[in-house]
């Protein structure tokens, strides 16, 4: 029987896990998009990551509580990206194929 090769995460990459619930915590949102909690849902959190979603184009924000630093949603879990490159998908109107 052949086996794939095991693939590798990037580094970095944060374990999908089941999202859990709690009281909203804005301040990671406030401080990658300062002003724009009114445009978002929260929506749980996955340990530090804080799952943000956006009321027009239901694309998710993940921002990491303490780091700031924002992640993508993968088959291989929470991979993180930049900043300018998450916004940018959160907010773009038309669709993303992948």
């Amino acid at each position: 029987m052949k086996m794939k090769p095991a693939t590798l995460a990037p580094a970095g990459t944060l374990p999908d896990s089941p999202i859990e619930f709690s009281r909203p915590s804005w301040r990671p949102l406030q401080r990658v998009l300062p002003g724009a909690e009114n445009d978002f849902m929260y929506m749980g959190h996955v340990g530090a990551l804080q799952l943000y979603k956006h009321r027009d184009t239901r694309r998710y924000l993940n921002v990491h509580e303490e780091t700031g630093r924002c992640y993508l949603h993968t088959e291989r879990g929470y991979v993180p990206c930049a900043i300018e490159i998450a916004i940018e998908r959160v907010l773009r109107h038309e669709e993303i194929y992948e």
